[in-house]
């Protein structure tokens, strides 16, 4: 145990030293240097565990393509957790058009399953009335973005 804390008060104290030397040649990169050591930013390790949680859910579920944001796909999203030094962020899920209770607690109880399956530990999960997407084209190029949407309800799953 003494072995751990002192690897992480040398990787803690390493990190202050950069953060001091950027701050010292860039005061403006500070503030984003320390959000990333105490927050992280997401690995590849993460992103895979959020594409396999969604896979899995769509194994288990029929769910209509009618994304607006993503055309020919269902209108579930994961976004990547992060683990940082001090502070561990959990994945998010985001489910659109699951208006009634039940079938939203049908989806919380098929997530709380693949937790235990696949080890992660905590899953935060929020279902959207819809999606509020507007797309737009100027001379320089094309998207869209996300407008209001209405949150019916937010859960966080633990394993």
């Amino acid at each position: 145990m003494k072995k751990r804390w002192r690897i992480a008060f040398a990787v803690v104290a390493i990190v202050v030293g950069i953060g001091i030397a950027i701050g010292a040649s860039r005061p403006s990169l500070l503030p984003y240097a320390v959000v990333v050591v105490l927050y992280g930013i997401p690995t590849a390790m993460d992103r895979v565990e959020c594409v396999k949680i969604r896979h899995l859910f769509l194994q288990r579920h029929e769910i209509p393509k009618n994304s607006k944001s993503r055309p020919g796909h269902s209108p579930i999203f994961c976004r990547s957790g992060a683990r940082g030094l001090v502070f561990k962020t959990p994945p998010k899920f985001y489910v659109y058009g699951a208006l009634g209770e039940s079938v939203q607690d049908r989806y919380l109880n098929t997530l709380q399953s693949i937790l235990q399956a696949t080890g992660v530990e905590k899953l935060d999960v929020e279902f959207y009335e819809r999606e509020n997407w507007t797309e737009w084209k100027s001379a320089k190029g094309s998207g869209g973005s996300r407008g209001p949407e209405r949150l019916l309800r937010s859960e966080t799953l633990s394993r």
